[in-house]
């Protein structure tokens, strides 16, 4: 009798561990809250500040901006975003035509892409936070 117990006890403890870590995935599969966060430097490795940063959700048929921030005195910026099922695909960019962001445009030509340290493309991750720099290169 005993021995029943104990088989039903170490099967239900089993099925509620594996329930419990099929829910934290599923949390962070759902998860829809993506932050990206940074530091724009110039070629110098110097912190550039006022320089806007976009985050903007590609669809099927088109993009569109989802929110923006200029980086701070000591380059760094961060964006929190919520992002809805209907987006394909997240990108953070600096955008060099946009009329806030006049200290790019006056005085920087272009730009590499690094997350995590390592030179990288615009795409971020959904629902996860992204480390994405900024080096600047001058006129």
């Amino acid at each position: 009798m005993k021995t029943n117990q104990i088989k039903k006890y170490l099967w239900s403890s089993t099925f509620c561990l594996f329930a419990i870590f099929v829910m934290q995935k599923c949390k962070s599969i759902f998860s829809n809250t993506t932050t990206v966060y940074g530091r724009i430097t110039d070629e110098k490795g110097i912190p550039v500040d006022s320089i806007m940063v976009r985050v903007v959700g590609s669809k099927i048929h088109g993009s569109q901006n989802m929110a923006e921030t200029l980086s701070d005195s000591s380059g760094g910026y961060e964006i929190v975003v919520e992002v809805a099922g209907k987006f394909t695909s997240v990108n953070c960019l600096i955008p060099p035509n946009s009329p806030g962001n006049v200290k790019y445009k006056s005085g920087y030509s272009g730009y590499d892409v690094y997350k995590d340290g390592k030179s990288a493309g615009f795409s971020v991750e959904k629902g996860e936070k992204n480390n994405i720099d900024f080096k600047l290169k001058s006129k």
